[in-house]
C-alpha cells in the first residue's frame, strides 16, 4: 500500500496517526476530560477523526507547541549554565 502512495500522502497519513494517538492519550488521562465530556464524545461516529479535524481547524499546531517547549527548555538550560558559571567564578580566588 505505501509503495502506491505519493510521499506527501504518506506524510499526511503519518501526521494524522500521530495526532490521533495524542488525542487518544488525552482521553485516557482523567485530568483532561470529565466523565460528562467523555460520554458526549461517545455520540460521535468517529471521535478520533472529529478531534483530528477540529485540531486542523485551530490556529495552533503540534509543531508550534513543540517549538515553544524546546525554546523554553533551551532558555532554562542556558540560564542554569549561566548560574553555574557565576557560582564557579564566585568560588574562584581573585587574581
Amino acid at each position: 500500500m505505501l509503495r502506491k502512495m505519493q510521499p506527501d500522502e504518506i506524510m499526511n497519513n503519518a501526521y494524522r496517526l500521530i495526532i490521533q494517538e495524542d488525542i487518544l492519550m488525552t482521553f485516557e488521562d482523567p485530568k483532561y476530560l470529565s466523565d460528562r465530556e467523555l460520554r458526549a464524545l461517545t455520540k460521535l461516529d468517529n471521535v478520533l477523526e472529529s478531534g483530528y479535524n477540529d485540531w486542523l481547524d485551530r490556529e495552533t499546531s503540534h509543531m508550534e507547541d513543540l517549538r515553544n517547549n524546546i525554546v523554553d527548555f533551551a532558555k532554562g538550560y542556558a540560564d542554569s549554565l549561566d548560574a553555574e558559571r557565576r557560582e564557579k567564578r564566585k568560588s574562584e580566588p581573585e587574581r
